[in-house]
């Protein structure tokens, strides 16, 4: 039997304050510091050399005119310096991309009209879809896609994209080849979802589809932007083969529904679209497998916890029960001889508001009045609820009584990679993905 484990610690992503620059304007209304007449690539990890400084041989003193000057010079470069370093490590340090309010509208499929071609769907997203590319001060990088879900410049991503980063920054690249700074807003390993904000310019949000309405068959595409240069917004054909899936994740411990599609992912690092023949993204692609298929984030999940994380800083809407459980399925329980199917409990947690109205031994049987039958239903319905919300559980003690309490669901909320120190000797294989490539003048490009 496998233990599933509920309980998390809550951590708090620290936000930003200052606002970064934009590589590119997105517009000439909205002026902003360019970096270089092009955008800089997405930088391969690599290390900086420096020119040894060679003095020359016989060299005659400076008059005291040449000291004075240069010593005036060298405060002058000495300032200059420190705000440039100052800025170089304080322009993402702080935040003021939390607290807002975005509202991420899931429209619904349409009615008697015909569906899109794939290149129809790309001409209809691809202005949605960015590059983001996540570095360090050594140069170490890695490429993934992200999603715009408003106009201002928030951005929906994957966590895990920088979790080989440590203290990562970010650059965005849109379709058109114009790049952008962007800073940390949120994220969260159970979901595996982060928000970055994009500042500078406006943007195509993407029009978000319900990932309910999904059936097994069903056509749809993958786009990703695999690159800084204009025209890098990929599309790959395939079709849905699970609705809701639900997998663990090894970096978190946590299940999760997933879309499962056997779609060819370009790039690994993933954070791309999943969308549906109307041009409405249904899911956020989270990673892939040798075996040809892509799991995405349904864009109801995508929705929830975009917009908690935008408002919150992490997420706060997520609902658990606060108890570790081994989960009896009906097999086991016939092998075993035991008179009930359900979720065993181990343990209850001090702060659970199940604590001392049931014990370890319990079996739940129901949860809001609906039978459990197998696991992946028990950890649906949970997932459907809200934090702090009323609920009802029925279970069976080991003299077979049945009882049902009510209680109130507890916060489940996740850390987030970014900011990880890095300490393993192992060396991260980053800038690997296509249209990476080239050196990489940190911050600058090249």
């Amino acid at each position: 039997m496998e233990e599933q484990n509920f309980q998390t610690e809550l951590t708090e992503n620290e936000a930003n304050e200052n606002e970064p620059e934009v590589l590119n304007p997105a517009t000439e209304s909205q002026p902003a510091e360019e970096i270089t007449d092009n955008p800089p690539p997405a930088p391969e990890m690599h290390s900086f050399e420096f020119a040894p400084v060679v003095p020359v041989a016989n060299q005659k003193p400076a008059s005291k005119g040449l000291k004075v000057f240069a010593v005036i010079m060298a405060v002058a470069i000495l300032i200059t310096g420190s705000c440039a370093v100052g800025y170089l490590f304080g322009y993402q340090g702080s935040s003021q991309a939390v607290g807002k309010t975005v509202e991420v509208n899931l429209a619904a499929k349409p009615k008697n009209t015909d569906a899109l071609t794939a290149g129809e769907v790309y001409e209809k997203v691809k202005d949605s879809v960015a590059c983001i590319v996540a570095y360090d001060e050594e140069g170490n990088s890695l490429t993934a896609s992200g999603v715009f879900c408003s106009k201002d410049g928030y951005l929906v991503s994957n966590d895990h994209i920088y979790e080989k980063i440590s203290n990562p920054k970010f650059i965005v690249y849109t379709a058109d080849g114009k790049s952008y700074y962007a800073e940390f807003t949120a994220g969260d390993t159970v979901s595996d979802m982060t928000v970055l904000k994009v500042k500078g310019g406006t943007f195509k949000a993407a029009v978000f589809g319900n990932s309910d309405e999904l059936f097994c068959g069903e056509d749809t595409v993958v786009m990703e932007n695999i690159g800084e240069a204009g025209d890098r917004v990929t599309v790959t054909t395939g079709a849905v083969t699970s609705t809701g899936l639900r997998m663990r994740r090894e970096s978190s411990g946590y299940s999760q529904r997933l879309i499962v599609t056997n779609h060819t992912v370009l790039n690994e690092a993933t954070g791309g679209a999943l969308v549906n023949m109307y041009g409405q993204v249904v899911g956020l692609t989270s990673y892939s497998n040798e075996a040809g298929l892509c799991y995405s984030i349904p864009s109801k999940l995508v929705k929830r916890f975009t917009e908690d994380m935008i408002k919150n800083g992490r997420v706060t809407t997520r609902a658990k029960l606060g108890i570790t459980y081994q989960y009896i399925n009906s097999v086991t329980a016939k092998v075993k001889d035991l008179e009930q199917s359900g979720a065993k409990i181990e343990s209850v947690a001090s702060d659970s508001d199940l604590n001392g109205k049931i014990s370890k031994g319990d079996i739940i049987v129901a949860f809001n009045g609906t039978a459990i039958t197998n696991e992946d239903e028990l950890l649906n319905l949970i997932e459907n609820c809200a934090a702090k919300q009323k609920a009802t559980l029925t279970v069976v003690n080991e003299s077979g009584k049945e009882k049902t309490v009510s209680f109130v669901l507890g916060v489940n909320t996740g850390d987030s990679a970014y900011q990880k120190e890095i300490t393993t000797d192992e060396t991260p294989q980053f800038g690997q993905n296509p249209g990476s490539g080239g050196t990489f003048d940190f911050p600058r490009g090249e």
